[in-house]
């Protein structure tokens, strides 16, 4: 609206109309790329599709902020969205992978809890913050959008590739209670399956 003179109403069709190809195309996108993995052997695939949505998204994210025109911001955010749209469906399997049967609905509501307060409270309010003590102008916001993303993309790359190795870590380690062998063995035995996979 600041950049390119749209009016409150043409920027409300606009992004909503980004947000539902996208997003919903991404999340469709991002859970079938999940079973591909999981078909590979890679037993960490909701984590793993997660990060390289993550990672996917660090250039769009930037990029849709500083384009010098309409066309272009909105093909680089459509880019943004869809791969932000990645770890929604993944995180949900993860959750309901390693959660126990009596506690998903609670860990379910404080994962919803804590990602919308985040992602909508404190990082609205950090953009807000950057704009107005740091570039002193409202003009810059979207420079400080582009901050944000990139800090907020890069940690959430990280985090959930630091995050794959204990997700495989405690899949063994639920497996060897529930089968009630060691950790060891079923290490080995999953480490043979993905090797069958590969082969």
């Amino acid at each position: 609206m600041r950049r390119f003179g749209l009016t409150p109403v043409e920027a409300g069709y606009t992004l909503g109309t980004v947000l539902l190809v996208a997003n919903t195309t991404g999340v469709f996108c991002g859970g079938w790329f999940n079973d591909w993995l999981m078909r590979k052997g890679r037993t960490d695939a909701p984590m793993r599709a997660g990060a390289i949505g993550a990672a996917c998204m660090l250039i769009p994210s930037v990029a849709f902020t500083q384009a010098g025109s309409l066309g272009a911001s909105l093909t680089w955010l459509v880019a943004a969205m869809f791969f932000a749209s990645f770890p929604m469906p993944t995180s949900t399997a993860a959750m309901q992978t390693l959660a126990p049967n009596q506690m998903r609905a609670q860990i379910s509501a404080v994962f919803l809890l804590i990602s919308n307060l985040i992602a909508l409270g404190a990082g609205t309010t950090i953009v807000a913050l950057i704009t107005d003590k740091v570039f002193a102008s409202p003009a810059a916001v979207g420079h400080s959008m582009a901050l944000v993303n990139l800090v907020a993309a890069a940690l959430a790359a990280i985090l959930l590739a630091v995050g794959c190795r204990h997700f495989r870590r405690s899949l063994v380690d639920q497996e060897a209670q529930l089968h009630q062998v060691s950790p060891a063995d079923v290490r080995s035995a999953v480490s043979s399956t993905a090797q069958a996979v590969d082969a």
